[in-house]
């Protein structure tokens, strides 16, 4: 069994249910492309500040759960969900957790019972020392029956296998689009069918429009660790004086990516 370990994203740079699930489709094989957000990005005033805990779930013996994301994927995976949150004045203060999957045998079990359909079962993979923690939660496994899935109450499952359907203008790498989606969905918004905007099933594209923007603001700022800039520079210097390296290399690297637009 691996020991759970917290690891900033600063700090990975710097070494290296179903109705909201997203179906898998064809991998992306365009070259990446610089996408012109659907909406002008908020000043760096107005940018929300919220927690996000990448789990990377382990489970010896069972490659359909063990995830095999290195540090630099992780890093360059968070990162881009970073951007992609940006245009819509959100970005996460995130800490990645490796973490043992919590009961297989629940897992195994109530799958057995309900069948392929009943994503829900996942959750009992979700350790429950740190399944409660304020903001938004991405557990990462193998395989998954589908790209992605939020299963409710800032839960989201993704596989590190995914794969999607380009669109024009759309985002060069399948697990940062699927995590950006399920986050979205975490943050209230539903499925749509412009194959370029974020919450499209199935695609790489990463746009928002202002309703989407209006609302998953409204939803961030409603959940439990949200910050205002401010807020979070306050906080950053609180965790440096208490000697927690782990949260204030967290905090600001949310901090910088909050950075005025170009």
């Amino acid at each position: 069994m691996r020991v759970p370990t917290t690891i900033a994203l600063a700090a990975l740079l710097a070494t290296a249910a179903r109705g909201n699930a997203e179906p898998q489709t064809r991998p992306v094989t365009t070259a990446p492309v610089a996408t012109a957000p659907a909406v002008e990005p908020l000043p760096r005033a107005d940018v929300l500040i919220l927690p996000l805990h990448a789990h990377v779930l382990s489970a010896p013996g069972r490659p359909d759960i063990d995830c095999a994301l290195a540090d630099a994927d992780l890093a360059r995976v968070l990162g881009k969900v970073n951007r992609v949150w940006r245009p819509a004045g959100v970005q996460f203060a995130v800490t990645v957790r490796r973490e043992p999957a919590a009961d297989v045998a629940r897992f195994d079990r109530l799958w057995a019972a309900a069948g392929p359909g009943a994503l829900g079962a996942y959750r009992s993979l979700a350790p429950p020392a740190t399944r409660d923690l304020p903001g938004v939660h991405v557990y990462y496994v193998h395989d998954l029956p589908v790209n992605g899935v939020y299963l409710g109450t800032r839960v989201c499952f993704v596989k590190e296998t995914a794969a999607l359907r380009p669109v024009e203008g759309g985002i060069d790498e399948p697990v940062p689009r699927v995590t950006a989606h399920e986050v979205g969905h975490a943050l209230g918004l539903p499925h749509r069918q412009a194959r370029t905007n974020l919450m499209a099933s199935g695609t790489t594209g990463t746009a928002f429009n202002e309703a989407e923007v209006k609302a998953a603001r409204a939803r961030a700022k409603a959940t439990e660790g949200a910050m205002t800039v401010p807020e979070a520079e306050r906080a950053a210097d609180a965790a440096e004086k208490a000697g927690d390296a782990a949260r204030v290399a967290s905090l600001r690297e949310a901090l910088a990516g909050a950075g005025e637009p170009p």
